[in-house]
């Protein structure tokens, strides 16, 4: 039998024995970094509580994009749009030179098997290295019979060691709340009641898993929530007098949902790893970048990460913490953003946020995100040279787009793209 070491306090174990453990990554989209750490007052989420206190939690992980299509491609290649060419939700496919985690697991020995919803269809190549590979219909929750259909099939249904990537859709608008917690009880609206809701629901599925599963919890992008009724007024005033010259991103304040921007609530997603006697418990603060976790769950099983990706393990920071400082760059690209030149891009460090249009445009912004949180008031005309030392870096950002490799989508894949998001809401 083999025995587990004793956790260290200094991060996670790594030995020089093979391990293959069966892996569970449950992506929940729409899932915000301050949902999984107990601080929301109305939400009651001891699950998700009990995973990110008992195991690896980084509290400062930034998405790729605030869409899930492009957030999805850059935690299964560890690399961003530019070089892995998903820029949206719709017209792109994931190029076919890049390597994906899937397919790295599978030469380990690995059965890889999705379960998602949503945009993920096969056609954008996301489907890439998995042995099985489910799209099934949104409305399949948790506590319908798709929760029972797929405990059955993580617990009987696949080879080990295996790696199952499950897709939840409930905290995505409209959201879905199960009628006993439909109260203020658990949560002051509806995310956070639909955040209580899949808690409540993931319990038969952990209760299920051998003890030894290495679980992954992960937000593939955040949410922006509603805004006080005030400002919801004040920004139906200005757009009526601005008319058609009101800036999309000027709704901040009152946009529900995703994809038009890049703003903290929409880029810092929770990222837990949890594994008794593999992983200590271990909060880790630094910043830290979507495209890391792909390099990161290779190197706990001994493998190298490929060359020529834009992550890096996470683990060098969990043994001496001396290591460069991380900055992630992100995309705004959803289909709520109408003209594509209304994109955004950022470029975000551990104080500076740096952000602009995808045509160069528009009015560019900064915030120091340490001094002002809330992004308040723009800092870009007192701070020159830092405009300057990030507008250089999106510059080099930018130049790893591998472009000239065809990205796109086929007349008949695009068809049935456009169905699965028209049914979806994302287009009329």
């Amino acid at each position: 039998m083999r025995r587990h070491p004793t956790p260290r306090p200094g991060g996670p174990i790594v030995t020089t024995t093979q391990w293959r453990p069966n892996i569970l990554f449950l992506l929940v989209d729409c899932l915000r970094a301050d949902c999984v750490d107990g601080r929301r007052r109305f939400v009651r989420v001891p699950n998700l509580v009990r995973l990110a206190r008992g195991g690896l939690h980084a509290t400062q992980m930034i998405a790729a994009a605030t869409t899930t299509t492009p957030c999805v491609a850059s935690i299964l290649t560890g690399t961003y749009s530019p070089r892995h060419g998903i820029r949206s939700l719709r017209g792109y496919r994931l190029r076919p030179h890049l390597g994906t985690l899937p397919a790295e697991l599978q030469r380990l020995g690995y059965h890889t098997h999705a379960d998602v919803t949503g945009p993920l269809l096969p056609a954008v190549g996301l489907d890439r290295g998995f042995t099985s590979y489910v799209l099934r219909n949104k409305v399949d929750c948790l506590d319908a019979g798709w929760g029972s259909e797929i405990v059955r099939h993580l617990t009987t249904g696949l080879t080990e060691p295996w790696f199952a990537f499950i897709h939840l859709w409930e905290l995505h608008l409209p959201r879905h709340v199960s009628r006993e917690l439909d109260s203020w009880r658990f949560g002051r609206n509806r995310y956070e009641r639909a955040l209580s809701s899949l808690d409540a629901n993931l319990a038969p599925l952990l209760a299920a898993l051998d003890p030894r599963t290495l679980i992954v919890i992960h937000g593939d992008h955040g949410e922006q929530l509603g805004a006080p009724r005030h400002l919801i007024r004040f920004y139906r005033w200005q757009r009526k007098k601005l008319g058609r010259h009101f800036p999309p991103w000027a709704s901040f304040p009152v946009r529900e949902g995703h994809g038009f921007d890049v703003w903290e609530g929409l880029i810092r997603v929770p990222f837990v790893l949890h594994c008794p006697g593999r992983i200590a418990a271990r909060r880790l603060p630094q910043l830290t970048r979507q495209v890391d976790i792909m390099p990161t769950l290779l190197e706990l099983l001994g493998v190298e990460p490929p060359a020529g990706i834009d992550g890096r393990s996470l683990l060098p920071i969990l043994g001496s913490g001396d290591e460069p400082e991380r900055e992630a760059y992100v995309e705004a690209c959803g289909a709520t953003i109408v003209d594509p030149r209304d994109y955004r891009r950022a470029i975000r460090s551990a104080r500076w946020k740096y952000i602009e249009t995808a045509d160069g445009t528009g009015s560019a912004q900064l915030y120091d995100v340490v001094r002002d949180p809330r992004e308040r008031h723009s800092v870009i005309d007192r701070e020159p040279a830092v405009k300057a030392e990030f507008r250089e870096k999106l510059a080099e950002r930018l130049a790893t787009n591998e472009g000239s490799e065809d990205s796109g989508l086929s007349p008949q894949d695009q068809a049935v793209s456009d169905a699965q998001l028209r049914n979806l809401g994302y287009i009329e």
